[in-house]
């Protein structure tokens, strides 16, 4: 397994994606197989969501908007508010699956069909996840974290926090 993170200030939304593309490409020569994609708010969220996709066909992609910017390794990347990060995993023997749902009014029920999903997304039906990596919106995520341990059991993690979630998949 090898992990490449990226990330840009560029106030276009094409431009920022092409410049943590190509970082990600250098990182991670043999291709990224799961996206962590984490623009922030000021950026069109439909037009990141479809750019990474189309730069990274059929890999698996978890996105979800950050507030003012984004933290890598190298420190916080912003510029007057905009600021974009990827995180990437290359890892050709491993199963990666993503989902998103509305949340509505039984957030346990949202969190179940979210991880089902993406574990059938990720090929491996009626097996528990080694992680589970969870952006939800703001007041909802204990009841995400209870939806996700009465679906798989309370011994999986979670990781994530607070957003307003896209799904780029």
């Amino acid at each position: 397994m090898r992990i490449g993170s990226a990330s840009s200030s560029n106030p276009s939304a094409t431009a920022a994606i092409d410049e943590v593309t190509s970082q990600i490409d250098q990182q991670l020569p043999d291709g990224a197989d799961w996206l962590v994609v984490f623009p922030s708010v000021g950026y069109d969220i439909d037009e990141v969501a479809s750019t990474i996709a189309a730069r990274s066909p059929g890999v698996p992609i978890h996105g979800a908007t950050s507030c003012l910017g984004v933290m890598t390794e190298t420190g916080f990347c912003s510029d007057q508010g905009t600021g974009l990060g990827v995180f990437a995993i290359s890892d050709p023997d491993g199963d990666y699956g993503v989902a998103a749902v509305e949340i509505g009014d039984n957030p346990e029920a949202a969190a179940e069909e979210a991880v089902l999903t993406a574990i059938a997304k990720a090929g491996r039906h009626g097996e528990p996840p080694a992680l589970v990596w969870l952006s939800g919106v703001p007041g909802a995520e204990e009841r995400l974290i209870t939806g996700i341990h009465n679906t798989i059991g309370s011994h999986v993690p979670v990781a994530g926090g607070s957003s307003a979630a896209f799904n780029a998949e």
